[in-house]
């Protein structure tokens, strides 16, 4: 073809920086197909404001059909979440041609609105969107004689679809980052709501936890990223009843439990008791406990601790892994002597620190 070069062999198979290949083990997006959207056009000093309303919040893909009598006009293109959180997420921006022009901007956004920022010399001839997310079916469901309970279902099952693609993410403006706290809510959740071809999305958000697990061996998320820093409480939950072990629970896959076991076990290698029975608490990279005031760090960290203890047990007794099982159990059952010996009458506290009223 003019004007290009013939095309060269630049790296093998296995050749750095590809590095080793694996088969996609999720399915490829779900599309919904193309959809008109009505729009409005508000007109402003330098710039017009076109919105066109959706039906929810959704991941999609922004589509423009657009005149320019001369070209060379910017059309900003943003969702109402492309401003969230405190910074600017996802947005995008189209240099017009002279004339007619169809435009499909492919980095996918998501919100309830699109929203298009257009020069005066632009007219707007149509505005579609076209939705894409994972490949699973919505087959849970609840109603009730309550329409506020009944739409509180509906929003939170778009929330969690939302809220998921080539991984589980905490929000799908900003970061979209597979922090293991909020797997842990959404695979919980997933499993009363969505098909089952969600648990290969489960299973590939385990084994990148696995696999990116330190030489040392803290694990950290989120995975896959350049952030690694380990939040300790995020990791024990990952790990623990309702993590790992409530996926097995729903699904009876002991091929995943044995394949992300040894992680598990290295993990578990980390956390040690003292004199009282609890946990030592360990700060890892970011320690956490969740947001609000007068947190009870240590007692926190000691009850996931627990918890992913129990479920380790489990792992390890399913596995044939008695001696692993034996030396969980004795922990657990320090840890719940010390956790009981913090109750002061009113509530579980450390008893070294004074919290005051």
């Amino acid at each position: 073809m003019p004007g290009f070069e013939a095309s060269s062999v630049l790296g093998r198979l296995g050749d750095a920086p590809w590095g080793k290949l694996i088969d996609r083990p999720v399915p490829q997006w779900k599309n919904f197909g193309l959809k008109s959207a009505r729009f409005t056009r508000k007109v402003g000093n330098d710039m017009d404001t076109v919105v066109a309303n959706l039906p929810y919040n959704m991941q999609m893909t922004p589509i423009i059909d657009v005149f320019c009598r001369t070209g060379g006009s910017k059309i900003y293109i943003n969702t109402d979440h492309s401003v969230a959180g405190g910074t600017s997420n996802i947005r995008a921006e189209y240099v017009t041609k002279k004339g007619a022009q169809y435009y499909e901007s492919l980095g996918w956004m998501n919100g309830e609105k699109l929203m298009l920022f257009v020069p005066k010399g632009v007219t707007v001839r149509a505005i579609k969107y076209r939705e894409t997310g994972y490949d699973s079916e919505p087959i849970g469901y609840f109603t009730c004689n309550d329409p506020f309970l009944n739409r509180y279902w509906k929003k939170a099952s778009r929330t969690l679809y939302v809220n998921m693609r080539d991984n589980f993410f905490d929000c799908p403006d900003r970061e979209r980052a597979q922090w293991w706290g909020d797997v842990v809510l959404l695979m919980g959740e997933a499993f009363y709501t969505y098909s089952p071809t969600l648990h290969a999305l489960m299973r590939k958000a385990m084994d990148e936890l696995c696999n990116w697990q330190r030489e040392s061996g803290e694990l950290h998320a989120p995975v896959p990223g350049n952030f690694n820093q380990e939040l300790p409480d995020q990791m024990l939950a990952s790990i623990g009843n309702y993590g790992f072990w409530n996926y097995y629970m729903q699904t009876g896959d002991s091929a995943q439990i044995s394949k992300v076991y040894p992680a598990v076990k290295r993990y578990l290698e980390l956390w040690r008791t003292d004199q009282t029975g609890l946990t030592i608490l360990r700060e890892g990279d970011w320690l956490w406990g969740d947001w609000g005031e007068h947190k009870d760090v240590r007692l926190i960290m000691a009850a996931w601790h627990y918890m992913a203890l129990d479920a380790a047990a489990k792992m390890a007794n399913m596995l044939g892994q008695g001696d692993d099982a034996k030396h969980y159990g004795e922990m657990r059952t320090q840890i719940k002597s010390g956790f009981n010996r913090c109750w002061n009458g009113e509530a579980y506290r450390d008893p070294s620190i004074c919290w005051g009223h």
